[in-house]
């Protein structure tokens, strides 16, 4: 395998992203996580303001510090004053009905869903 073991694997992540002005479906990008948007299709504001936090919580666990810490899997962050959620897509392999929970959430509250950094991730970092 090119790169040994350390090699990032790149998924192929199907969401169906709407291109904002036209709302049709965008071609599948290559990414490693993804990002559930506080905002509805429609353009609303998601309630309540603090549900990004609600959800990671869901997924977080108590570290040896005795505090809880947010999995690295799935993460609260802000992008542009909106609250959203980062999901690390190799969630699916480790736990796949937590992978489905957050993609079945986002579907079922009618959330926008984009692509996360992908590749550029270490080059965001530096």
């Amino acid at each position: 395998m090119p790169g040994g073991a350390n090699a990032a694997v790149i998924l192929v992540l199907y969401l169906p992203y709407l291109t904002p002005s036209t709302g049709q479906r965008r071609m599948p990008v290559a990414t490693d996580e993804f990002i559930i948007v506080g905002q509805t299709h429609d353009g609303k504001t998601f309630r309540p303001s603090d549900w990004a936090d609600r959800l990671c919580g869901i997924m977080s666990a108590f570290g040896s510090d005795q505090r809880m810490q947010y999995s690295p899997y799935v993460q609260p962050i802000n992008v542009g004053g909106v609250k959203c959620v980062l999901i690390d897509v190799r969630l699916k392999e480790l736990e796949p009905m937590a992978y489905n929970f957050l993609i079945n959430f986002a579907r079922d509250n009618e959330l926008k869903t984009r692509p996360g950094r992908g590749p550029a991730r270490e080059e965001d970092a530096a």
